[in-house]
């Protein structure tokens, strides 16, 4: 694998400076794939799981702390309003606006890649919007890694749609992997969301409900959701807040009115930006 493209904050600065907009990786001369061993991945532009290899883009405070707050960002499927052939790098962006004592970190998740042309190990099942029981224990084992490079305090994942149904799972399948989620858009209950779209549920899929009781007590989750979301409304994610509840976990679900279900109309609300600054706490 050659040399890794450098993405830390200067470069997430300058997603920023010109507009976050994604470059057609089409365009690139050719799409860099992980390694089959990822011996060499610095933890930085590159982390490894068990078996796979994930691209990411690493923002640092701008002071060093000896244990700061890990954030790991996990974007949404890329399907729909993009075609397979554009990048997944929408949560570069986000990840850029960290604070003080915060590492935040967004990975790609298996076989997306970004306007870079990096890309991440594919899954064995060739499907890479699904949420497997192996992307999600790769990506819990990469979230482990990077907590032990950065000697973090504590981890919260940040995740959009297929993002937070993959961290909602983690929380109880990986037991102490993440301290705290944000769950944006979340479709936690699988059966309730393939009843909502009419369609079968995909068996390979591992479901959040399947795995609340397994979620310690001192997790901190909260859920946000657009009031007009249709592709994953709120009531997809209340039978799993409401087990949380039942099992005396702190978690909520907050509204944010006017936004449908992308990410870019929920993180710049009121109800995210409050619940990122609580989940950053102790």
């Amino acid at each position: 694998m050659k040399q890794p493209i450098h993405l830390v904050l200067t470069v997430v600065i300058a997603f920023l400076l010109f507009g976050g907009g994604h470059r057609d990786a089409r365009a690139t001369d050719k799409v860099e794939p992980y390694t089959s061993s990822c011996e060499d991945a610095d933890n930085f532009n590159w982390v490894k799981g068990d078996n796979h290899c994930f691209a990411i883009a690493t923002v640092l405070p701008a002071k060093a702390v000896p244990s700061p707050v890990l954030r790991v960002y996990l974007h949404g499927d890329n399907t729909r309003l993009r075609k397979r052939g554009y990048p997944s790098d929408s949560m570069y962006r986000y990840a850029a606006r960290t604070p003080a004592g915060t590492v935040s970190v967004a990975m790609l998740r298996p076989e997306h890649f970004d306007s870079e042309g990096r890309q991440s190990s594919n899954k064995t099942s060739g499907r890479r919007n699904w949420e497997t029981a192996e992307d999600i224990d790769e990506i819990a084992a990469a979230v482990r890694r990077l907590r032990k490079h950065h000697s973090a305090s504590r981890v919260v994942m940040i995740g959009h749609s297929g993002g937070c149904g993959i961290a909602a799972v983690m929380l109880g399948r990986h037991p102490g992997t993440l301290d705290a989620a944000l769950l944006a858009a979340c479709a936690c209950d699988k059966v309730a969301r393939s009843r909502y779209r009419n369609r079968r549920v995909r068996p390979q899929d591992l479901n959040p409900m399947d795995y609340v009781d397994k979620i310690p007590e001192n997790a901190r989750i909260i859920a946000v959701t657009g009031s007009r979301d249709e592709d994953n409304p709120a009531s997809m994610c209340q039978p799993y807040v409401a087990r949380l509840k039942e099992r005396g976990v702190s978690v909520r679900l907050d509204l944010v009115e006017g936004a449908k279900h992308s990410f870019g109309q929920i993180a710049f609300s009121k109800p995210y930006l409050r619940a990122l600054a609580e989940l950053n706490k102790e």
